[in-house]
């Protein structure tokens, strides 16, 4: 992509920069695992610290509003869940000490009410992933699987509609529905959820304006900053928010429009890459594969409202989350059975 549009990659576009933090994240662990002596390194620091980071994160949503959260509230809250997908197999894990499960497990939770307390919806799905690795676990031992699923469904459902109907809002879920009906009805686009409709239905034609290899960064960031200059005054005010933002709030809508089928195939090559090491390690490292599942699941759904990739920190968090299951897998005795 960085070939076929003559662009300044750092200034326009997070490609490069994510590209090679990603990369030099594969590499690190390429060799880290080859070099790694099962009975001499143990992991348990990097869960305990992977702990604490979602403590203190917890914490910090008490302490800060939503816009002084580190780095930004979304890529932020999403990081978050890449830590509770990393600590959530071992908490429900047979071969983890009780005693740690019992930290495990609390801190993933307090990681997933923090989540929430970012109002960071595109995050939300990591509130459904304990469901997804109980019902995946019963499953396997043949307990009543149907029934839990059941019982949990049902209170998730309960708490979801709860959180609807309640006067505050708390998850802002109303809210999104009002202001996407809204900026449908109207064509006012200046509300967060507002906005995203007139962003993606400018990624999607600018993807398929030019399906192969997009319209490049460049093009791009210009259509967002000129939309709706060529409307009368008062049509062109309910463009002005969009016209603050630089990318599609979409990650795979952004990709499409930037590089076409080219560049979306990097992106779905990463996602597919965790889907397969996740698979690939089912029956030897039950719990690193369901670390990589997880995060795999977070990572594909967050990129359904925001670029994520556009923020520098996330993919440290990423690369970070991943190397270290990885690790884990390598530093772990092989059990044929998993």
């Amino acid at each position: 992509m960085a070939l076929i549009w003559p662009e300044p990659g750092f200034e326009v576009s997070s490609d490069i920069n994510t590209g090679f933090r990603l990369l030099a994240a594969a590499v690190a662990t390429a060799v880290l695992v080859q070099r790694t002596d099962p009975l001499h390194t143990p992991m348990r620091h990097a869960s305990t610290a992977a702990a604490v980071a979602l403590v203190l994160g917890f914490l910090l949503t008490l302490l800060v509003s939503r816009p002084l959260l580190p780095s930004h509230p979304i890529p932020w809250a999403v990081s978050m869940s890449i830590w509770v997908a990393f600590l959530l197999p071992q908490a429900m894990s047979n071969e983890t000490p009780k005693h740690w499960v019992w930290a495990y497990g609390g801190a993933a939770t307090l990681g997933i009410v923090a989540v929430l307390l970012s109002e960071s919806r595109g995050a939300y799905a990591i509130a459904v992933w304990p469901l997804i690795l109980l019902v995946a676990n019963s499953l396997r031992h043949h307990r009543q699987a149907a029934v839990r699923a059941g019982w949990l469904g049902t209170l998730s459902v309960c708490l979801l509609a709860a959180s609807v109907l309640m006067p505050q809002d708390p998850l802002r879920l109303r809210l999104a529905w009002n202001e996407v009906n809204s900026a449908l009805k109207t064509q006012d686009f200046n509300t967060s959820l507002g906005a995203r409709v007139y962003l993606f239905q400018t990624g999607w034609a600018g993807f398929m304006e030019s399906p192969w290899i997009g319209i490049g960064a460049t093009e791009r960031i210009n259509r967002l900053q000129s939309a709706g200059l060529d409307l009368p005054a008062a049509d062109a005010e309910r463009h002005s928010l969009v016209r603050t933002l630089g990318h599609v709030h979409n990650q795979y809508l952004h990709q499409a429009m930037d590089g076409g089928l080219l560049g979306l195939s990097g992106l779905l090559a990463l996602l597919g890459g965790l889907v397969a090491a996740a698979w690939r390690l089912r029956k030897t490292h039950r719990i690193a594969s369901q670390q990589l599942g997880g995060m795999a699941f977070v990572h594909g759904i967050a990129g359904l409202s925001n670029v994520n990739f556009a923020h520098n920190y996330y993919a440290l968090m990423l690369g970070m989350g991943v190397t270290l299951a990885l690790l884990q897998a390598a530093m772990a005795p092989q059990k044929v059975n998993g």
